[in-house]
């Protein structure tokens, strides 16, 4: 047999690869076209479920996952359930053919819905796959910045997620990840003991979980309305405006440790420059008397509902210029000419903040919108310092969500415990964070 060169094997090479690229592409053309056939039939036999899941594909793709292996579980559960319970209504000899039969049902649904499951999961593997090859620079470029997120971020969740399903306290910390394992049981102490007063940690949760939502609506929407009415000051030409531009971010600077600190002292009862305004200097307690409220110099840091007020007011002082200065910046990229024709039509200043000025800032409120509930959500250092840094208990309207899981992971050693608040409120944001991204896609297709 003659010896062939390289040339002829370099050819016969190139000529097997271009059979297997004909053979790929005629297979996803195949797949195309069968995908297309089932999505034409669906749309002409069911025209209003098609209409519905067109038109919130990415909502009900995820959802309709979820429900294929909720129906999977639900097949194989409830069948086998039912048979066996018939097997012991019906006896034995009867149980040698029902049962069977019912059991035979529920594994054929359920496989035929594995397979449903295994179809999608392969048709979305080969539309990534296509995507991977038509974009491979791209994803060769990403791949870095992927490697350190799951290496910053996957890796830490993975261990908060087992963590959160092991006995980790005082006794067991040298264990570490070898701790006692039990399953859900921080989970199930947190949820049943969630109306339960004699339960400190479903309890203090369910009160962490309302103090939280409370300070977090207030702080952003208070820094954004005195941030959106400072803006509105600085956007006019007038002497001094830069200097005032320069003073007006002072509390931004100053860390968040610092002002709960010293906002910590200015809230005393005695001594706290607060009461002294407002009870030696201007005689509040003349006007509250009238009303008929007590008037002595109240307790702000003492758990009742003044305690939201107290950590709220610090917060908002500290957090506006952040949104004064992204809306000022938003106020000067737009056209003079909207406000010029609106003067035209006789428009007022409300009619044109209304009409002009906020619909076109709506792309800035959103993202400020995301980033305060993110960041006061997450709050931490201002009630940490408040309270005599950490020594002191913020009571039953002072206690945040963070300050709560500290409490628990590092004070009382529970860090299991800890780990499972950890992740339920960071499923509560997933939640937050979703319902925000379909306002924002609102706002950018308005």
């Amino acid at each position: 047999m003659p010896r062939k060169d390289k040339k002829e094997i370099r050819e016969e090479i190139v000529e097997a690869g271009q059979k297997v690229l004909d053979i790929e592409q005629s297979f996803f053309a195949n797949l195309d076209k069968l995908k297309y056939k089932i999505k034409y039939r669906i749309k002409t036999q069911f025209p209003a479920a098609h209409k519905i899941y067109a038109g919130n594909r990415r909502t009900y793709k995820p959802l309709i996952q979820v429900l294929l292996m909720l129906g999977y579980v639900f097949c194989i559960a409830v069948f086998s359930r039912l048979g066996f319970w018939l097997a012991g209504f019906l006896g034995a000899d009867v149980w040698g053919v029902v049962g069977k039969i019912v059991i035979g049902t529920g594994c054929v649904l359920a496989d035929l819905i594995l397979a449903v499951i295994l179809l999608r999961a392969i048709d979305g593997f080969f539309s990534r796959y296509r995507a991977f090859r038509e974009n491979k620079l791209a994803y060769i470029f990403v791949s870095p910045a992927v490697f350190c997120l799951i290496m910053l971020h996957l890796l830490p969740l993975v261990q908060g997620v087992w963590m959160s399903m092991l006995k980790l306290d005082q006794f067991t910390f040298s264990q570490y990840l070898a701790a006692p394992f039990v399953g859900l049981k921080n989970y199930k102490d947190i949820l049943f003991g969630l109306w339960d007063p004699a339960s400190p940690v479903g309890f203090g949760f369910l009160k962490a979980l309302r103090n939280t939502f409370f300070y977090a609506v207030i702080v952003t929407f208070g820094t954004l309305t005195i941030g959106m009415i400072v803006a509105q000051m600085l956007n006019r030409t007038f002497k001094g405006r830069n200097i005032l531009r320069g003073l007006f971010l002072f509390p931004w600077i100053v860390p968040t440790f610092v002002v709960g600190m010293l906002w910590g002292f200015m809230w005393q009862k005695e001594n706290g420059i607060i009461n002294i305004i407002l009870y030696d200097i201007l005689r509040i307690d003349i006007w509250l008397g009238w009303l008929g409220v007590t008037a002595e110099k109240p307790f702000w840091l003492m758990g009742d509902p003044l305690t939201l007020a107290a950590i709220v007011i610090p917060t908002v002082w500290r957090g506006w210029p952040h949104p004064m200065l992204m809306i000022l910046a938003g106020l000067q990229s737009i056209s003079n000419d909207y406000f010029e024709a609106a003067d035209i039509d006789g428009a007022g200043g409300w009619r044109k903040f209304w009409y002009i000025t906020f619909p076109l800032l709506k792309p800035v409120w959103a993202i400020l919108l995301l980033f305060g509930l993110i960041f006061n959500v997450y709050a931490f250092n201002i009630v940490y310092m408040m309270f005599g840094n950490g020594a002191g208990f913020p009571g039953d309207w002072g206690d945040l969500m963070m300050v709560n899981i500290f409490r628990n992971s590092f004070q009382s050693w529970n860090f299991g415990t800890g780990a499972a608040l950890s992740l339920m409120l960071m499923l509560i944001m997933m939640v937050v964070v979703n319902f925000w991204y379909k306002f924002y896609r609102s706002v950018e297709e308005g």
